[in-house]
């Protein structure tokens, strides 16, 4: 005969308070726009900076730049791709990233153009008495 074993629950272990309430809000903070087609981001994808006026210190040279000074070099294409993932573990180390919404496409308005009235014309003879009688 088949071993009868009772049934077994995935979890019997309550959500935790993190999952009941979890303390991270929607994320609703744009990502900042590359402004040339190699920029990158230091933090990474889908992060941005979260320190701004935190001082980030390179070392061979040493040179102190801000922390959002340094992610808009990213992105302006002053570092390569493989640099901004090099730098990345010490970015996120000294000047904290938080995650964002990428926007392919910044929102623009659409052009409005006043309304045209299709004819200021006033009806011609014909059009007001049609000389074909029904």
């Amino acid at each position: 005969s088949l071993p009868t074993n009772p049934p077994t629950s995935l979890s019997t272990n309550p959500p935790t308070e993190s999952q009941v309430n979890p303390t991270n809000p929607p994320i609703s903070l744009d990502c900042p726009l590359k402004n040339n087609p190699n920029g990158c981001s230091v933090c990474g994808n889908g992060r941005t900076i979260e320190k701004t006026d935190d001082t980030f210190i390179f070392q061979d040279p040493v040179i102190n730049m801000k922390c959002g000074f340094l992610e808009v070099s990213g992105l302006e294409g002053e570092f390569s791709v493989d640099e901004c993932n090099g730098l990345q573990p010490s970015v996120i180390e000294i000047c904290g990233c938080q995650a964002c919404v990428i926007r392919n496409n910044p929102p623009t308005s659409l052009p409005t153009n006043p309304p045209t009235s299709l004819s200021t014309n006033p009806p011609t003879e014909s059009q007001v008495n049609p000389t074909n009688p029904p």
